[in-house]
This record gives C-alpha cells, structure tokens and sequence, in this order.
C-alpha cells in the first residue's frame, strides 16, 4: 500500500502545497498509480493537536510491532507512550502515588511526532519493514 501525506495551506481561494519538494512527491505519487484506481483523500483541519492521520500512523505500527513480537496492541502503546514520556507519575504519599497516562488524541503534533520516531526507531531495532 502506498500513501502519500501532505499539508497544504489555502491561498487566494485555493490550496496549495507548502514546498516545491511537496508538490514533486505528489507528483511522484500520481505517477505510480495505475489508471482506474480510486484514492482515498482525507482533508482536516489542522491545529496545534494530533492529527487523525498521526494518530492513525502510530496504531498501524503499533499494530504491526504486536505483531511481530507477540506483544498485545496496548503493551505496546504503552511502551511508545512511556519512550516519549507520555506517563506522567504524580508522587503523592506511597500509598497515594498517581500514575497518568496521556491519550495520543490529546496530544499535541510535536508529542505524536515523537511517538511517530519512537514507533519508526522500534521497527528499525526489530527489523520490521513498514
């Protein structure tokens, strides 16, 4: 599967791409697909959270290290979320110790870049081509 992400910023009434270098991997991506095929196009808003397509990416290599290494979908979540220090621990008493754990849909775009470098740099750790 082939996937082509970008961000487009709108100007005098129209959308256009945010580099040159955008615009030629757009391109590229027009080029290799075969005539008839139908491509799925998503458009959001973006703002200072995680977008659906980040969030997206992160579960789909989540999924693919559980895969690959036997571990559940959520252990391994976790583990990408404490890598990226998205466990916050709030040290009360010890009996009273508090432990948060962000969801990625309250993340800003930095902290899912984040996770996103931690999901890429476990695949390259296991081997795992995504």
């Amino acid at each position: 599967m082939k996937v082509f992400s970008t961000t487009l910023v709108k100007s005098d009434k129209k959308l256009d791409f945010t580099s040159s270098a955008h615009k030629k991997i757009y391109e590229q991506f027009v080029n290799i697909i075969p005539d008839g095929y139908k491509v799925d196009v998503i458009f959001e808003l973006s703002g200072p959270k995680a977008t659906v397509a980040q969030i997206a990416k992160v579960h789909a290599a989540c999924r693919e290290i559980a895969n690959h290494t036997g571990h559940t979908f959520d252990e391994i979540k976790l583990l990408v979320k404490e890598r990226v220090g998205l466990i916050l621990n709030k040290n009360g008493d010890e009996d009273n110790s508090t432990t948060i754990v962000k969801s990625f849909a309250d993340c800003s775009k930095e902290e899912m870049s984040a996770a996103i470098e931690a999901t890429e740099q476990l695949c390259i750790d296991l081997g795992i081509n995504v």
